[in-house]
């Protein structure tokens, strides 16, 4: 097994006030494309992420 393309999923308990997260200048929601969205090759994007992009022998230690 690899643990390419890994994912994390968490469960937020919400606040008395029904929200489970306290938007600030570091928390911020993301904003999703529409279902319909068609993006056109050579379309600009930017991409957001954690984790390794190459393999990394000291990881798997």
């Amino acid at each position: 097994t690899t643990n390419d393309y890994d994912i994390a999923l968490i469960r937020i308990k919400p606040f008395p006030n029904g929200r489970g997260i306290q938007f600030n200048n570091f928390v911020q929601p993301i904003c999703l494309p529409d279902s319909n969205t068609c993006l056109l090759e050579g379309s600009n994007l930017i991409v957001s992420g954690w984790g390794w992009t190459k393999p990394c022998r000291t990881c798997e230690q």
